[in-house]
């Protein structure tokens, strides 16, 4: 079966295909309670807003800049294992070029809480860090519950594993498969007739 075509060349313009993938995954990279997590400010519903979709021209099709990126890339991978592989940084990235101001404040403040922390701690960049250290700034965040790290690094937990849940690879380690319908259960040996 052929591929349908997205974007400017099937005549779908940009500004609805990032619309649309933005609307696909809104509960995944939405969480209520890591917007809670965050504060007021930045706890605007993130999906709401009529003003999150500007006119094509202007949307970028990536939020983060070079090294927020990497930053990015590399605490998805520590949160949750896999969600490089499955693409979350990018999925995340593209909605919040077409989220609010508010939404995008709490991701880039995030991110950057974590690369401040590690020059504060380590006069390193977060990414030049090796990962015992980054585990270690991890965990510090972890234990210092009601610190300003530890919401952001809230924020950012649940952010990435609800969208890593949302993606194909996500859904499979929760035991999802591509079947649609089974003749019997896979665990269950008994015949049709024996179950009520």
């Amino acid at each position: 079966m052929a591929k349908k075509k997205t974007g400017a060349a099937s005549g779908v313009p940009r500004r609805s295909v990032l619309r649309g993938l933005a609307t696909g995954v809104a509960g995944a990279v939405a969480a209520p309670g890591a917007l809670s997590a965050v504060g007021p400010a930045e706890a605007a519903s993130p999906m709401s807003s009529p003003q999150a979709n500007p006119d094509a021209e202007s949307v970028p099709a990536s939020l983060l800049p070079e090294h927020d990126r990497a930053t990015f890339d590399s605490l998805c991978d520590l949160l949750v294992p896999g969600s490089v592989d499955a693409a979350v940084p990018d999925l995340v990235d593209r909605v919040a070029a077409v989220e609010t101001a508010d939404y995008r404040s709490a991701l880039l403040a995030a991110i950057r809480a974590f690369e401040g922390e590690a020059r504060a701690t380590h006069a390193a960049r977060w990414i030049d860090l090796d990962r015992a250290a980054q585990v270690a700034v991890l965990d510090r965040a972890a234990a210092g519950a009601g610190s300003t790290l530890h919401r952001h690094l809230v924020h950012l937990r649940d952010l990435v594993a609800n969208a890593y849940f949302a993606t194909e690879p996500g859904m499979r380690r929760l035991g999802w498969t591509p079947r649609t319908a089974w003749r019997e259960l896979p665990a269950c040996e008994h015949s049709g007739d024996d179950h009520h």
